[in-house]
């Protein structure tokens, strides 16, 4: 989503006979301009049709998930072995 003009994208909408809108989007990459924080690539500022465009900050945006995932069976293992201690314990006693 390119943030400016309010309405600006408003010709989207008129897409002719064949339904088909393009764009041309360059992308010129600086280091002082151009991050690669949390996994996303952001441009600060991009012409989008002749127009100067103000991209919104990378906070702005969802993160991408980790590859991992959160493991429940990492502490349901060391109670149930505790429990199942307890009940051999008490068994043989």
């Amino acid at each position: 989503m390119l943030w400016g003009l309010k309405f600006y994208n408003d010709f989207l909408n008129e897409a002719g006979p064949l339904g088909n809108v393009q764009s041309e989007l360059l992308f010129r990459k600086e280091a002082s301009t151009f991050t690669f924080e949390k996994g996303w690539a952001f441009p600060r500022r991009i012409y989008f049709n002749g127009d100067n465009c103000v991209m919104p900050p990378p906070d702005a945006y969802p993160w991408l998930p980790n590859a991992c995932f959160r493991s429940v069976i990492s502490l349901l293992q060391p109670i149930m072995t505790l429990l199942a201690s307890c009940v051999f314990l008490w068994a043989y006693m």
